[in-house]
């Protein structure tokens, strides 16, 4: 949540988040915390959602949010804040949310 745009590297740029929430492979399942945003991701290998989510999956989508709402910053947002900068700070390209 709250992406920016640091600085552009050589395979892409590099972003910091406000709150970055990274469950691992043990995290919980998709299929079952959100079972119609999965079907839409897996059974069409959509690798991103902007737009057409029907309103459950806008309320599954919300959920996930919620888990990360209390997240700490991502790695390089910690890093940030070593040097007395927060990713909020750092004014590059600004990001549409989806949701």
């Amino acid at each position: 949540m709250g992406p920016r745009q640091l600085r552009d590297a050589k395979r892409g740029p590099v972003l910091a988040f406000d709150h970055f929430r990274d469950f691992g492979p043990k995290g919980p399942d998709l299929r079952a915390f959100a079972p119609l945003l999965a079907r839409r991701m897996y059974v069409s290998r959509a690798r991103l959602l902007m737009t057409g989510m029907t309103r459950d999956e806008h309320n599954e989508a919300l959920r996930i949010l919620q888990l990360a709402q209390k997240a700490p910053p991502s790695a390089v947002g910690r890093g940030m804040a070593q040097i007395g900068l927060s990713p909020r700070s750092v004014r590059a390209s600004t990001f549409r949310h989806a949701l």
